[in-house]
């Protein structure tokens, strides 16, 4: 189960999408509509958490709603929550907060990471048997990714080509001619 998104597939005019992980400030929580990020929505606390959409959702959309806590070194806020000054009282309500970010920055990398395209043992990247896509359909090297289309527009069966579809070769069984 996540810890920092859940996806959701919308019903028609659906506006309403329950958050079901903490998070420590609202600016935190971003939606994504069909791998899409959209700004168009508020997040509301007073009872169940949940976001809003300002305007509803089609229906079979595709909304995931999830944290994004500041901390991460590639993101451009990455500062921690709490500055800690010398000689001053640390509170406990500092120390928890300071923690707390630290474990949701941990927890959104993990998640991210596992998502990813891994690296295995020798060095390759292993798919795990999940779909690859968005690949170009071009290839600039004979050992890049493609796409099926690509191939199948360069195959000499199935497809309309210029190349004979089968040989002639003289000779017999003995041998062949030039």
């Amino acid at each position: 189960m996540a810890l920092t998104y859940v996806t959701y597939t919308a019903t028609a005019a659906q506006t309403d999408f329950t958050i079901t992980f903490p998070f420590i400030d609202a600016t935190h929580v971003k939606v994504d509509i069909d791998g899409t990020n959209t700004t168009a929505f508020t997040v509301d606390t007073t009872g169940t958490d949940k976001i809003v959409l300002t305007s509803g959702a089609t229906a079979g959309e595709t909304v995931k709603v999830y944290r994004v806590t500041p901390g991460r070194s590639a993101d451009a806020g990455a500062t921690l929550l709490v500055d800690f000054q010398d000689g001053s009282v640390l509170s406990e309500a500092d120390l928890d907060k300071v923690c707390q970010q630290l474990l949701y920055v941990a927890q959104e990398a993990e998640e991210t990471g596992a998502s990813s395209l891994p690296v295995d043992w020798d060095g390759n990247y292993d798919a795990q048997s999940k779909r690859i896509k968005n690949l170009s359909g071009s290839v600039s090297g004979g050992n890049d990714a493609t796409t099926k289309d690509y191939v199948d527009g360069l195959s000499l069966y199935g497809g309309s080509v210029s190349l004979p579809q089968s040989w002639a070769i003289p000779g017999d069984d003995s041998g062949w001619t030039n």
